[in-house]
């Protein structure tokens, strides 16, 4: 992982957690990237969780693979707060074929409660 990409973290800064589940066998070898306002925050394999600080605020958070991705999820954070979101793939296999054709459907990025 690049540590130059995470922001140094200020005291009114969020936690943002990013858990991929384990994977069966799609996209196992492969790494997601996360993004936050259009920026490469990092990356998350199966079975991991990717933990970053951003500022309070409005923010929209999506998944990347290549040229496909996640739905972007707009988002309205809270200060001091710890959010957790999971991003895994959407379908399966007979379906997964078709969402390489949507460029926003191939991935599923789902906020949970804010802790």
């Amino acid at each position: 992982r690049d540590l130059h990409s995470f922001p140094t973290r200020r005291s009114s800064d969020l936690v943002l957690e990013i858990r991929r589940p384990p994977a069966s066998w799609r996209d196992r070898m492969r790494a997601y990237s996360v993004l936050v306002d259009g920026s490469r925050v990092g990356d998350v394999r199966p079975a991991a969780t990717l933990s970053v600080a951003i500022a309070p605020g409005d923010h929209v958070i999506q998944g990347r693979i290549d040229w496909t991705g996640s739905s972007r999820v707009h988002v309205n954070f809270e200060p001091g707060m710890t959010y957790s979101m999971e991003l895994a793939p959407r379908g399966v296999l007979p379906f997964a074929l078709l969402l390489l054709l949507t460029p926003r459907q191939y991935l599923r990025l789902s906020l949970n409660n804010p802790e």
